[in-house]
Order: C-alpha cells, then sequence, then structure tokens
C-alpha cells in the first residue's frame, strides 16, 4: 500500500481488502493511520466496499456515509469485513451514526429490530426500482443512437454536438449522477407514472416536474409521448424547457421523455435568456399542476 501526496483535502481514502471474515487491523495500528495529510482514510474489505456503492450508489451518500463512521472508537475503524450490521443501524437510524457507541452496539441495536429492519429494506428495494430507471437513462447516453439524424430538421440538428465531441451527453449524466438515492427514485418514479399514464390513453404526451433542496438551480421535467412526431415532440419540450425554467426561476432545466422504447433528453444552455413569454407559457403549462411536497429522508 503507497500513499502520495497531493491528495485533495475534501478527499476521501478508502483501502479494500477482500476478505470473507472480520479481521482486527488494531494490532499494525501503527501501520495503519486513519487519517494522511489531512484526508481520512476507511478500511474495508472489497465485498463490503462493493456492496455499499450498489446500496447507496451516488456520491454524496457515500461520503456522508464514510464520515459518519468515522466517529466510531479508532479500534472499530480497523475492524473489517463486518459492514452489514454498520449499514443496517445507518439505515435503521435515519442515515445516521448518532447515538451508536460502536460495532458492539450497532450490533445490538441491530438485532433487536430484525422485522422493522427486513420492512425498511422492503421498501428501500421497492424505491430503488425507479432510481433504476433514471440509472437506464443515464446508461443510454453513453452511446449515440446511430439514427438519431431521421427525420429531423436542420435547426433541430444543429442543436446536437458533433459525434467526436460529446461533451453536452457528459453533462446530462452528471445532472443525473449528482443527484442522491431518494431523489433519483423520486425522479423515476414521477417519469414511471408519466409512462403509465400516456400507457393507458395509448398516444399524446405527458408530462411532470420535480425540484430537490439539493439541487435548488435545477428543475427536472420528465414526461412520456406516443404516437407524436419527434420534430413537434423536440419543439415541445424546448417551449417546457424554458418555460419551466421562467415559471421555478431556475437558471438549469433537464428533460427526460421515453418515446416508445427510446429516450430524448435535453439539457438547457448556460445563462440562458429567457423572455415574458417563456413566462407565460411556463405559467400555462405549470401553473395549475398539483403540487406534492414531502421530505426526502434516508430511511425508508
Amino acid at each position: 500500500m503507497e500513499f502520495k501526496d497531493g491528495l485533495s483535502p475534501i478527499s476521501h481514502g478508502v483501502v479494500a481488502v477482500e476478505v470473507f471474515q472480520p479481521v482486527d487491523l488494531q494490532p499494525d495500528a501503527d501501520k495503519l493511520p486513519l487519517e494522511y495529510h489531512g484526508v481520512p482514510i476507511t478500511y474495508l474489505s472489497v465485498n463490503d466496499f462493493l456492496n455499499l456503492t450498489v446500496l447507496l450508489r451516488s456520491m454524496p451518500e457515500l461520503m456522508e456515509y464514510l464520515a459518519e463512521r468515522r466517529t466510531f472508537p479508532p479500534a472499530d475503524l480497523r475492524l473489517i469485513g463486518d459492514e452489514e450490521t454498520l449499514f443496517s443501524f445507518y439505515l435503521l437510524n435515519d442515515g445516521s451514526f448518532a447515538g451508536c457507541a460502536g460495532r458492539a452496539d450497532a450490533r445490538n441495536a441491530v438485532a433487536a429490530q430484525q422485522d422493522r429492519l427486513k420492512a425498511s429494506l422492503k421498501r428501500k428495494f421497492e424505491a430503488d426500482r425507479y432510481a433504476f430507471l433514471l440509472e437506464h437513462v443515464a446508461d443510454e447516453l453513453a452511446e449515440r443512437n446511430p439514427h438519431y439524424a431521421d427525420d429531423l430538421p436542420p435547426h433541430i440538428l444543429a442543436a446536437y454536438a458533433a459525434a467526436d465531441a460529446r461533451r453536452n451527453y457528459i453533462e446530462m449524466q452528471a445532472a443525473l449522477a449528482d443527484l442522491r438515492l431518494r431523489e433519483r427514485a423520486e425522479l423515476g418514479r414521477a417519469l414511471h407514472g408519466a409512462e403509465g399514464r400516456v400507457e393507458d390513453k395509448g398516444s399524446g404526451f405527458t408530462f411532470r416536474t420535480a425540484r430537490f433542496d439539493s439541487m435548488p438551480e435545477w428543475v427536472y421535467v420528465v414526461g412520456a409521448a406516443r404516437g407524436v412526431d419527434r420534430t413537434e415532440l423536440f419543439s415541445r419540450m424546448f417551449v417546457l424547457m424554458r418555460g419551466a425554467m421562467a415559471f421555478y426561476d431556475k437558471p438549469k432545466c433537464l428533460v427526460v421523455v421515453d418515446r416508445e422504447q427510446s429516450y430524448e433528453v435535453a439539457l438547457s444552455r448556460p445563462h440562458p435568456e429567457l423572455s415574458p413569454a417563456d413566462l407565460e407559457a411556463g405559467k400555462r403549462l405549470f401553473g395549475e399542476l398539483r403540487v406534492i411536497s414531502r421530505p426526502l429522508h434516508f430511511s425508508y
């Protein structure tokens, strides 16, 4: 294991070791620091680390978990191979280790709440299904549809980046990746709801919006279309985007539309110049939408 200078002070080092039984690293504490040049270091087995990345699946939440975890005594921080107990406590305690004195305390608390833990895990996996939907959209953005230009007029094709300079697609992926897991799930739930509504009708276009306190600059619009000409759909998405930014007073917008076995995704340009006409369109499109506001806790 080699440490190098120059790590960012906001980084968090993770040393992953593949083990199947808990291993106590405390006897080698002098060789295994918990911090290096201001960078906190966490020791995990490969299996535990991969499980955490699957269960948390967002950088903000993974970093928060590692930071919360550091409240344990040093001896507990040098024990690897028993992460399931810690994550279970974290899930039951609304994304916090507050009130937990260490691994033994976490183990006792989890053992006494097995029924509640099973219920929480079930709700989590049900919610994660909708997060998978948005993650699928992000995956689809990795490659351009070879038929993307079919039937599109020049003024719409001009909005696409060159095939060898697809920076916009990376920014679209980042807009989804930056969301916390529960936020991703709620946006996926909204997209799924729009898909169900348009499927029931057989044709048409429906949409929903979402805003999150952790992303104050953004408004997200998700929708589904069936039997709508692609050029017409792009025109509607353009109006939706500008109207949403004007109506909700947001400088950034991402639009995701399910269009018959494919997705159309649009990202606002930096510093858009919005007009009174955009605000009027926003009032017409969003002014009468039913608004639901709820806290998105880590617990399920």
